[in-house]
């Protein structure tokens, strides 16, 4: 069957890669070139060798530099609409960098150094936008999807982790000074807080697992007080080899104290649950003749966006 391409997506797509680009150069320029310390990443390495050759090339242009053979290798590695979307962020990111400079628009001075710090992180972790659309900011993250395709084992997470930390402790020997290393860490503190601000979809909610010896009455619970569908499971109990039965089900924030309520009233019971980074589809329980009509509405729709 032939992959069609929604045009309306990929405009979406690049109005947000172009965004993050944005958002990245001015943060650059405005919060991280004046100050001594560096963030995280290849954005980092870009600062730490601008103070290094005397502040004569800027961070964009290092950035270009450095992102520019991982670009070619990911090609290669990687699928390749990854590899065109962090092109284009990082030939606007470069570029807003290098217009900023040529237009000599100037620094306003911050005393307080935890400021630029602290900005420095919000503009990075807006660039998670990019991962939201399937590509990336480069650098530490393009090494990162390289190394998984290789290891599948290995968390991407945690090799960014890695060289992200690795990144903090060169700034020691570079910046000569104890400051740097904290102004760092408190940036990609505040990247990392923000990064899973953008990723989290406003649809987040709380996943439910429950174990009990009366699904029926849970059920019910959910369906006409929550409003919510469920999936039932059969189980059985490794040590009393007892039959269980395991509910499924995704609830909103605000009902989690009401459900708690209702599983606290049956007798042999268990449950955990665990944020749900985002929902995609409708988990709202309806009647089966809106589920019907709502399915009909979805095909018009699909049918509409092929023609």
């Amino acid at each position: 069957m032939k992959k069609t391409i929604s045009f309306k997506k990929e405009l979406t797509t690049l109005f947000l890669a172009l965004l993050a680009s944005v958002i990245s150069g001015v943060g650059l320029y405005f919060f991280v070139e004046p100050f001594e310390f560096a963030p995280s990443g290849i954005d980092g390495v870009s600062a730490m060798l601008r103070h290094l050759t005397g502040d004569v090339i800027n961070v964009g242009i290092f950035n270009f530099a450095l992102n520019t053979p991982l670009l070619i290798a990911a090609w290669f590695i990687l699928k390749k609409r990854y590899v065109i979307y962090t092109g284009v962020y990082m030939i606007v990111s470069t570029g807003i960098v290098n217009l900023l400079h040529i237009l000599q628009v100037p620094v306003f001075p911050i005393e307080n150094v935890l400021i630029p710090a602290i900005f420095a992180g919000i503009a990075q972790g807006g660039t998670a936008l990019m991962l939201k659309i399937g590509a990336s900011a480069g650098g530490v993250d393009i090494i990162g999807c390289m190394f998984q395709t290789k290891m599948r084992h290995v968390k991407v997470e945690r090799i960014i982790a890695i060289l992200s930390y690795i990144t903090i402790a060169l700034t020691f020997f570079v910046f000569g000074s104890l400051e740097s290393v904290l102004l760092s860490a408190i940036e990609v503190f505040v990247c990392e807080q923000v990064s899973s601000s953008v990723l989290k979809s406003t649809r987040s909610a709380i996943k439910f697992e429950v174990v009990t010896d009366d699904p029926e009455y849970i059920c019910n619970e959910i369906i006409n007080n929550l409003k919510h569908g469920a999936t039932i499971m059969q189980g059985k109990g490794v040590y009393s080899k007892q039959e269980k039965t395991v509910i499924v089900v995704v609830i909103n924030y605000y009902q989690l104290a009401e459900f708690l309520s209702i599983i606290s009233k049956q007798p042999n019971t268990f449950a955990y649950y665990v944020d749900v980074m985002g929902v995609k589809g409708y988990f709202d329980w309806v009647k089966p003749e809106e589920t019907k009509e709502q399915n009909l509405q979805i095909e018009s729709a699909e049918s509409a966006e092929i023609k």
